[in-house]
């Protein structure tokens, strides 16, 4: 999967979405979940800086985690990223892997 950079020329031919990048995946995914896992793979040109999705879950347990509300936790499950700075698409898709 590529998402290309938001300003490029892809972008602007195909009149795609600036606001809500991942509508169309999000779309996908909500209809494919009951079939299995799906794991997510490519290129999304996101820059996250060290933002993090806020849920963990797993078919063993599978009530979230909510790491907002658990100091113990979200200091355990802490992401770090050397890239400091956050584009629409990294924040999208951290709101994306939170839902």
């Amino acid at each position: 999967m590529l998402f290309p950079p938001i300003n490029s020329n892809f972008y602007k031919k195909k009149n795609l979405d600036k606001t809500n990048p991942y509508n169309g995946l999000e779309n996908d995914i909500s209809s494919l979940r009951n079939d299995g896992n799906i794991l997510l793979i490519g290129d999304f040109n996101a820059r996250t800086s060290n933002n993090q999705a806020i849920i963990l879950s797993n078919h063993s347990n599978p009530n979230p985690l909510w790491l907002d509300k658990d100091p113990t936790l979200a200091s355990r499950y802490k992401r770090s990223s050397e890239d400091l700075r956050e584009n629409l698409f990294g924040s999208e898709l951290v709101k994306l892997c939170s839902a």
